[in-house]
């Protein structure tokens, strides 16, 4: 539902003071998609994100104190920065992988060795069940026969 790009705000002795411009709210059109059941059955979330790793239980609770995050990440800050500078709407699900305390760098590597591609084959479907971008060279037969496709 919303992200926190927590590399705006600042660590002090206090934790992490959130920017203005910290909060970024998704307002996703999921309506208009045909989500597969494993996008159905979760609850929306907030998210904490930036640029470093969080491998601690003090830093994640700080984090979720100041900004009521449920979880933390390092890209979707990124993303959500990007598609609202050029208005592009966002739908984001993200696969927690570790519980961002003083074990994530371990299970991260154990999620990442074992991981079954379960969120893949999940988005995978809701882009084949997308409607057709007419503004798309695969909307102009001709064009795709003159790239050779």
């Amino acid at each position: 539902t919303n992200v926190v790009a927590y590399q705006k705000g600042a660590w002090t002795a206090n934790g992490f003071q959130p920017s203005p411009t910290s909060p970024m709210v998704l307002e996703p059109n999921a309506a208009a998609l045909k989500l597969p059941a494993l996008f159905t059955t979760n609850a929306p979330i907030a998210v904490a994100s930036g640029e470093m790793f969080i491998a601690s239980s003090g830093q994640r609770q700080q984090l979720h104190e100041s900004t009521g995050a449920d979880a933390v990440d390092m890209n979707l800050f990124g993303l959500t920065t990007v598609c609202a500078d050029h208005r592009v709407p966002l739908f984001c699900w993200r696969i927690v992988s570790d519980k961002a305390d003083d074990n994530a760098s371990e299970a991260f590597k154990k999620f990442a060795a074992s991981y079954d591609g379960a969120g893949g084959q999940a988005v995978a479907a809701i882009i084949t069940n997308l409607p057709v971008n007419s503004n798309s060279p695969a909307a102009y037969p001709n064009l795709l026969k003159a790239l050779g496709n």
